[in-house]
């Protein structure tokens, strides 16, 4: 190729870029420095063609306009009102770009990109202030607030009301607090839903640090009598979460209940879980009861790890017959080499397993003539 052909191609792929996202823009920019090449790429406007949709790459953008020196683009890139197209799906793109507009000067584009935040997802709020803490943009995050998104914040969801305390709490120092009293005011314990028992212990924990020690009681006693108990490793991350709020009556409530005999024995990562937990909480009765559903014999073994886990919650519940049923399993499912790993199994096996299942005898290279 010719320096022609080449200069060519290299006009192709700046207008390809330009045209494409603008995140590519911002990386061409960032190679080209101040040089004829990023003058080239200016030239062809790319704050007039490119996509506004992706907050993170429209703040790359931005920055990269704003370090070549280019004040005319990111003017008309900002006439363009990013703040009005971008998708809100991503907080942590969101956040990046509500700095990237505070550090371009276009205070009112951040300040109504904020206000296109929903307040009533939880989830999305935490998850944009978190990020504004981390990017140190306190005035975004004081303005936030002043929304007052504890107001307005759905509460059927524990995991994401537990995110959202969580998000308050740690910015206590710019109205953070206020929020999560109101919040609490709301009282969430009563109206979150315990289909997930692992959400409800989020919930209980984050309830629990902001100091609600009657939320925590509500919510504990709620879902120590109506949890589903048929998810083994939900029932586990609620008994654990249940025995560190210091919740001992609603354990025993939720013991009674006989989550050993509901828990599916098919996940065997799940059920490793729970015996942990059950013997965490002292539980001996309904270590026994699940036990006595001979979990070795139902679990999956689609999963080495997974089965390895449930051999060492086994081993450690001294359930020897069990580990042994577990453990015959195995080469028949396809994890010999997890088979051999047990206790003397690789020297007995060293030359592979007959089809009844006895160690075979030693062979060499000339047995296979």
């Amino acid at each position: 190729m010719d320096a022609l052909q080449l200069a060519g191609a290299k006009d192709q792929a700046a207008a390809l870029a330009v045209r494409a996202a603008p995140s590519a823009v911002a990386r061409l920019l960032g190679r080209a420095g101040a040089g004829d090449q990023a003058a080239a790429l200016l030239a062809r406007d790319p704050a007039a063609h490119a996509a506004l949709d992706n907050p993170a790459a429209v703040a790359g953008l931005l920055d990269a306009l704003r370090e070549a020196g280019a004040e005319d683009q990111v003017a008309a890139l900002l006439a363009r009102d990013p703040a009005a197209h971008a998708a809100l799906d991503n907080p942590y793109a969101v956040a990046g770009l509500l700095d990237a507009l505070r550090r371009a000067g276009a205070e009112d584009q951040a300040a109504a990109l904020a206000a296109r935040v929903a307040l009533d997802d939880p989830s999305a709020v935490a998850g944009l202030l978190d990020a504004l803490r981390r990017a140190g943009a306190e005035d975004q995050a004081a303005a936030l607030l002043a929304r007052d998104p504890a107001a307005h914040a759905a509460l059927d969801d524990p995991a994401a009301v537990a995110r959202l305390l969580d998000a308050l709490w740690e910015l206590w120092w710019t109205g953070g607090e206020d929020q999560v009293a109101a919040l609490l005011a709301r009282d969430p314990a009563a109206h979150a839903i315990l289909d997930d028992p692992s959400a409800v212990a989020g919930l209980l924990v984050a309830l629990r640090r902001v100091g609600a020690g009657d939320q925590v009681a509500a919510l504990a006693a709620r879902a120590a009598a109506h949890a589903a108990l048929d998810d083994p490793s939900a029932v586990a991350g609620l008994l654990v979460a249940l025995r560190r709020v210091g919740a001992g009556d609603q354990v025993a409530a939720l013991l009674a209940r006989d989550p050993a005999a509901h828990a599916a024995l098919d996940d065997p990562s799940a059920v490793a879980g729970l015996l942990v937990a059950l013997r965490r909480v002292g539980a001996g009765d309904q270590v026994a009861a699940l036990l006595a559903r001979d979990p070795a014999a139902h679990a999956a073994l689609d999963n080495s790890s997974a089965v390895a886990r449930l051999l060492d919650a086994l081993r450690n519940a001294d359930a020897e017959g069990q580990v042994s049923t577990l453990r015959d399993r195995l080469p028949a499912e396809g994890l010999f080499n997890l088979f051999c790993e047990q206790i003397n199994h690789r020297v007995l096996y060293r030359f592979g397993r007959e089809p009844n299942g006895t160690p075979a005898p030693s062979w060499g290279w000339d047995d296979l003539n």
